[in-house]
């Protein structure tokens, strides 16, 4: 594996609320190399989102609080960097493409203002200055990258003109003209019908592969991660529990909640109804000790609910959080 760009070591985030203290993320372990593709799956609010957040240093604290851990990118160390510096990195190696782009775009100016206003910022803070006429020819270059359809047209357009898949990609082109090295894409078909919802994640594939940049897709959507990403991290309730290549995890998941994920996937070619996953997601506010996940696992033993388990290699590049595998 080369030189990662993203090591997240045991890292612990707490949301202070009215009703206390929730516990969301519970040791979390998580890297990307240089150039690699990388998916992030698990149920809704099992702490994706917080987990990207943290890489980009954008947790609104409080309520947030990083109780532990350490987050490097590029080898620097986020969470000892002062604001210049993590100003320049978001300009420089990372971006983030979020969920809902109608709240991303700003409604009351026309979509190329706001990516030449990204284009002019960028460049203002690496100290140099750019014509209008270059703002205008970027612009028009990052949306041809997107394969906007006459890109003169849409950046005269305001983002109520456009569909919510040429708003996507808009949001797309905006995160291009700022990361160089990694883009994260938090669920960006999660508003889109199927078909445009494959057309942006092809879409993202052909541009990271081109470019030569690294990806953490956040998705619900297991075929668009399996079509996409080499390698794939399973979280639940705040903790990786599984970590593999992608044709590895989707061939031979190990995890007890891995394996229940995916028997609760509809399968086109029928064969019954999907199986849902027994019992609930855990409260935060009091998680339960050891693995958090087995109140809902079968096979779970003494040990899982006094001490977390470690990962557990069982393959090439292949980890699974559980005391199942111990002995292997």
């Amino acid at each position: 594996m080369s030189e990662n760009i993203v090591d997240i070591r045991d890292l612990y985030v707490n949301f202070n609320i009215y009703e206390g203290v929730t516990r969301v993320l519970n040791g979390v372990n998580f890297r990307v190399a240089k150039g690699e593709k990388v998916g992030l799956i698990g149920e809704a609010g099992c702490g994706k989102t917080t987990t990207v957040k943290s890489i980009m240093n954008i947790l609104q604290i409080p309520p947030a609080e990083i109780v532990g851990g350490e987050i490097y990118l590029e080898g620097l160390d986020v969470l000892k960097m002062g604001q210049r510096d993590l100003q320049m990195m978001r300009r420089k190696t990372v971006s983030m493409i979020f969920q809902d782009p109608t709240s991303a775009l700003n409604p009351v100016f026309k979509v190329g203002d706001q990516i030449g206003d990204i284009i002019n910022y960028n460049q203002l803070a690496l100290g140099n200055k750019i014509s209008k006429q270059e703002i205008h020819e970027k612009t028009v270059q990052v949306l041809k990258e997107v394969q906007m359809p006459d890109p003169e047209r849409i950046m005269n357009s305001y983002p109520i003109q456009l569909s919510g898949g040429m708003r996507q990609r808009i949001c797309i082109a905006m995160a291009l003209v700022s990361a160089t090295n990694l883009l994260i894409a938090d669920e960006p078909g999660t508003n889109l019908d199927v078909t445009i919802q494959d057309q942006v994640l092809r879409l993202l594939g052909d541009l990271v592969r081109d470019r030569g940049t690294s990806i953490i897709l956040i998705s619900h959507a297991l075929g668009a991660v399996k079509g996409l990403v080499d390698r794939v991290y399973v979280m639940y309730a705040g903790s990786m529990v599984e970590a593999a290549k992608t044709e590895d995890l989707f061939s031979d998941p190990l995890h007890p909640y891995t394996k229940a994920l995916f028997e609760a996937v509809p399968k086109l070619t029928g064969g019954g109804i999907p199986m849902g996953i027994s019992g609930r997601i855990p409260n935060y506010l009091s998680p339960p000790t050891g693995c958090r996940f087995n109140p809902r696992c079968p096979h779970a033993k003494p040990e899982c609910r006094e001490k977390s388990p470690p990962f557990y290699q069982v393959g090439d590049g292949h980890e699974v959080a559980c005391y199942l595998y111990g002995g292997q």
